[in-house]
């Protein structure tokens, strides 16, 4: 029985974030560092007792895509242990909301604290132990994400699992997840600006990192795409000698329901328009009572702050205008909280949902959140200054959504802009067993 505990295991994983330095270094490399990316993972892979070949056992749905590349995987799980419900089925997606093995999951449900520990440490210590390396960019220890990657595909493969959907993380071509050499098949969704953006990257360009994942011999599909990206994934299958191409048309069956951290502008739009609809954020019939509504909003200091409060803005006066509700803008939320990620108000995190992304000087002055608030006013010059909270924690969000008074009116709050503030509101407020 091993010693270990899975708080240590969370630990150790956390010590291999890349911190906001980091982060910056690699945007201002303009990318020129993801070139040593899979020759990199495939030095893991290696030292931790796997070849790539033994990865085809997976049998890999790959999916990468801008948006909705969680909800295909999700379906594509639900739809598999539906149709097979004799076999094992295994799904690796990001990022977490409360707990990091929810990245993990065999059957629907994440793995366990005793196994995510058990694999945790064994990759752990296989890396630790096998130190020889090929490449001099190599560093000893994986970050955080190709560790997490090597962890799943070692979980997958103990745990011999029947089938695989594997989420990519961010892009394709040079992600840690493309060392599969020989998926089932490869999927595409929705291109947009999104992580890349940050690296100046325009459609075409994303799309040919995206269409990296595509592989000789393997069926390769999109949803339908600009004509422009479109062609783009049409060449790297042929380039990359995929079985076939093929455009899938939408399916209304499988219409997605599900508010995500909404971090792209087609998010923010999608989630404000469902918030602003009769039955969610409206009341269903006119004769119901107005709900308090509050917002809670983050976002990444890499994104613009000004266009997400415009767009989210924007999106409740359309919304409104074409219901014809009485409503407006201005007052739609009646308090909106903008606060940090950080987990709890003494200043830390839970765990599973510590970031070192975040600069420190940023978040001594809450700058972000800031700049959020004045946007906020700025669209909005005749909203209460009042009612605009900047917070430091998620925990100090939560304490102020115990001071209104809910006996007459009943509570909406939106929760957007961030995954992880979602999962720390998860947490927070006790709804961690649920979430999960």
């Amino acid at each position: 029985m091993s010693s270990h505990t899975y708080q240590e295991a969370v630990e150790k994983l956390n010590s291999l974030q890349s911190n906001a330095a980091t982060l910056e270094a690699v945007r201002a490399s303009g990318g020129r560092l993801s070139q040593f990316a899979i020759p990199e993972m495939l030095e893991y892979l290696g030292r931790i007792g796997y070849s790539p070949d033994q990865l085809n056992a997976l049998n890999v749905i790959h999916i990468t895509g801008t948006k909705g590349k969680g909800s295909t995987s999700a379906f594509v799980d639900s739809i598999l242990r539906h149709a097979k419900p004799d076999w094992k089925i295994g799904l690796y997606t990001s990022p977490h909301l409360v707990a990091v093995r929810e990245r993990i999951r065999i059957n629907g449900q994440p793995i366990s604290e005793e196994l995510f520990t058990k694999y945790f440490f064994e990759v752990w210590d296989r890396l630790q132990s096998n130190t020889a390396r090929a490449l001099e960019s190599t560093s000893l220890m994986p970050g955080y994400f190709r560790f997490i990657t090597l962890l799943a595909f070692h979980a997958f493969l103990e745990c011999k699992v029947d089938a695989t959907i594997l989420e990519v993380g961010v892009g394709g071509t040079y992600d840690s997840t493309n060392v599969v050499p020989k998926p089932v098949v490869t999927g595409v969704t929705a291109l947009g600006i999104d992580h890349v953006g940050v690296l100046g990257k325009t459609l075409e360009e994303i799309a040919w990192q995206k269409g990296g994942i595509f592989k000789e011999g393997v069926p390769a599909h999109t949803v339908s795409q600009p004509e422009s990206p479109l062609k783009v994934l049409r060449n790297r299958a042929q380039e990359l000698k995929a079985s076939s191409f093929n455009v899938v048309e939408p399916n209304p069956r499988l219409a997605s329901t599900k508010l995500d951290g909404a971090h792209t502008i087609e998010s923010l739009q999608c989630c404000f328009k469902w918030f602003t609809s009769p039955g969610v954020g409206l009341p269903e019939k006119q004769d119901q009572t107005r709900p308090l509504r509050v917002l809670i909003f983050n976002c990444t200091s890499g994104r613009s702050g000004d266009t997400f409060i415009g767009t989210a803005l924007e999106t409740i006066r359309s919304q409104l205008s074409g219901l014809s509700s009485q409503e407006t803008a201005e007052g739609f939320f009646d308090r909106v909280l903008f606060c940090t990620n950080i987990t709890y108000a003494d200043g830390h995190f839970k765990g599973d949902l510590t970031t070192l992304a975040i600069p420190e000087e940023d978040l001594a002055v809450l700058k972000t959140q800031q700049q959020l608030a004045t946007a906020w006013s700025t669209h909005l010059p005749q909203y209460p200054t009042s009612n605009i909270f900047v917070l430091p924690s998620v925990e100090h969000a939560i304490r102020n959504l115990e001071t209104l008074n809910t006996t007459e009116r009943p509570l909406q709050v939106l929760v957007s802009g961030s995954l992880h503030l979602v999962g720390g509101v998860i947490e927070v407020a006790g709804l961690s067993e649920v979430a999960l």
